[in-house]
């Protein structure tokens, strides 16, 4: 794996300099207005694994004002399966061999392959189950990026929070599971170039591109 790089984290005066440029526009998005999400997100959100600071669900849609205003990041499915960032995979997890199998962290959703690995789940096309499977592996290396590299990655969770998210709900509430996972992943990405989600594109993905969705 490439050596991991530390990146440059954003201070709240350079966050607030960023808003004030081009014209008010910027691609940090803070949290200081409320968010608001789709009926489907709200029993995810209220899951204790996800209560907690301003980056987590629940403190997004409450759109509490009060204390300083936070940057909340994440990192889209099509960062984590491009070759040139499998520096910020963080361990157990890993994109190259041996790769890290799904069932190793997740449990099988219904119709997936028994050969299939993370980094094969960040190339998956489709919806349903497929976009599932991308955005839970994208918020999983989130939560592991952040759980250990504290202040790289404002995220709101850690890996293990993922996991007991999705145990807890992808067999009941698979879209808004889904939802709720891209709603975390879709914010700045600070560790590098972010070209979003839309699965079976970037050099990492070379086993699955030939393979039916399911």
């Amino acid at each position: 794996m490439t050596d991991k790089k530390t990146p440059e984290h954003p201070t709240q005066d350079q966050a607030a300099s960023t808003e004030r440029g081009a014209g008010g526009t910027t691609r940090r998005r803070l949290i200081k207005t409320a968010v608001v999400a789709a009926p489907v997100m709200l029993t995810v959100a209220s899951r204790p694994a996800l209560a907690g600071s301003k980056c987590t669900l629940s403190g997004m849609m409450s759109g509490n004002m009060s204390g300083p205003e936070e940057i909340c990041e994440g990192c889209t499915p099509g960062y984590w399966r491009q070759q040139q960032h499998f520096g910020s995979w963080t361990s157990p997890y890993s994109p190259t061999d041996p790769k890290t199998l799904w069932t190793d962290v997740f449990p099988a959703f219904p119709g997936m392959p028994a050969d299939l690995t993370l980094i094969d789940a960040l190339c998956l096309k489709g919806g349903n189950y497929n976009a599932l499977a991308r955005h839970a592996t994208a918020a999983l290396l989130n939560g592991a990026y952040n759980r250990a590299n504290p202040g790289g990655l404002n995220f709101g969770y850690t890996d293990q929070d993922i996991i007991d998210l999705y145990t807890a709900d992808y067999l009941t509430d698979v879209e808004g599971l889904k939802n709720a996972f891209a709603q975390l992943n879709e914010r700045f990405c600070p560790l590098g170039n972010d070209p979003g989600d839309g699965g079976g594109t970037g050099p990492g993905c070379t086993k699955t591109t030939g393979k039916p969705t399911y």
